[in-house]
This record gives C-alpha cells, sequence and structure tokens, in this order.
C-alpha cells in the first residue's frame, strides 16, 4: 500500500486515518517464513505545526521454532511504529525521521523492516524453556532424558581424578 503524500507534507492541519492489512506470509527472514497470517495495520499520518508524524501499530502473528528446543511456536506481538516523515535529511539528524521520496510512503516497506526490527533477539516457546539434551537430543521440557551432561574442562581432568582418588 503506497500513500500520496503530495502537499501534505508542508500543509496546514491534516489527517490521514490508516487501517489495512498487510500480507507478509511470503516473505522469508533467515531462510524462515516467520508471518503466520497477515498483519494488521491500524494508525495515522498527521500533519500538525508542519511537522507530519506516522503512528501505526501493527500486529503481528510469528510462526517460528523456539531458539531452544525447535518446538514450532506461534505468537502474536503488538509492534508500534513512530515516525517524523521528512522530504529531505541531514546527517546528523534524528533516526526517528522516515524520508519520503517522491511524496510517496509504502507502508508495505516501512511496516516490513520496522517489524524486524522489533523482533527479538530469542524466540522462545516459554520463558522456562529448558532446551534439548546436548548428548541424546531429548525435549527436555517433556521430561528429563537421563544422559549424563556432566562435562569436565579437559585441561581440569587430571584435578578430578585426583579428587576421585581421595574418595
Amino acid at each position: 500500500m503506497v500513500l500520496n503524500l503530495k502537499g501534505f507534507l508542508n500543509g496546514g492541519n491534516r489527517v490521514i486515518e490508516i487501517n489495512t492489512t498487510l500480507d507478509f506470509t511470503n516473505e522469508e527472514f533467515s531462510g524462515v517464513r516467520l508471518f503466520a497470517k497477515p498483519t494488521a495495520v491500524v494508525g495515522k499520518v498527521v500533519n500538525k505545526a508542519d511537522v507530519t508524524e506516522l503512528s501505526l501499530v501493527c500486529s503481528v502473528v510469528i510462526n517460528k521454532p523456539c531458539d531452544r528446543c525447535g518446538k514450532e511456536t506461534v505468537k502474536q506481538l503488538q509492534i508500534p511504529i513512530n515516525r517524523i516523515l521528512v522530504s529531505e535529511i541531514s546527517d546528523d539528524e534524528n533516526v526517528d525521521l522516515l524520508l519520503i521520496e517522491n511524496d510517496e510512503l509504502d507502508l508495505y516497506e516501512v511496516c516490513f523492516s520496522e517489524i524486524l526490527l522489533a523482533l527479538p533477539m530469542k524466540h522462545l516457546c516459554s520463558n522456562d524453556c529448558k532446551g534439548i539434551c546436548p548428548s541424546c537430543g531429548k525435549n527436555l521440557n517433556e521430561g528429563d532424558c537421563g544422559c549424563v551432561t556432566k562435562s569436565v574442562d579437559p585441561r581440569l581432568e587430571a584435578l578430578l581424578k585426583l579428587l576421585e582418588a581421595e574418595d
């Protein structure tokens, strides 16, 4: 969806209401299709006192394997986007500014990049996810596997032998 902002950036008090759906389901990020369903985008573009501000909230449903155990996990996120729209930018400007070229704002491009930037670094099925056993690969959230996971740093192995000899 492209918004035509011709004459809007420097005009009087104006508002453009935005209530749309953007389909990112075919987009891939790091080889994974993250988006489980189309994204609802609600907000507005407001020009007041010669300052044009974009305020949006994107309702995103992310479908991705858990980073610890690999279980497919679906999470819903509300991602706010607040930027000031400008037609030209100097090198020392604020990062909250969004440059508008040819008086057009591509909502698809803006929302997609902002959503990717706002995604959590780790995608977990739950905050207390135990992950998988490094020896047998069993999901530790489903129960203990019985593997001996006590490992010793090879540099300290001789010290362990001394301690075992004392027992």
